[in-house]
């Protein structure tokens, strides 16, 4: 799973494909940095996780 912008040149070298299933919304009207953002789920690993895990512990 993923949260905020993430386009296909950044999740394509990791996974065979991402898609939005949820927008963040507090609920309250409150602004921050990731309301609106999208909430992706990836599937099809294109490498083991722990090769994968240190380029994904932080995206931005």
């Amino acid at each position: 799973m993923h949260v905020g912008d993430w386009r296909p040149a950044d999740w394509s070298s990791f996974f065979v494909g991402c898609h939005d299933v949820a927008r963040i919304d507090n609920g309250l009207g409150i602004p921050n940095g990731e309301r609106g953002k999208a909430v992706s789920v990836c599937s099809g690993l294109k490498a083991p996780w722990t090769s994968m895990w240190p380029a994904l512990r932080s995206i931005s």
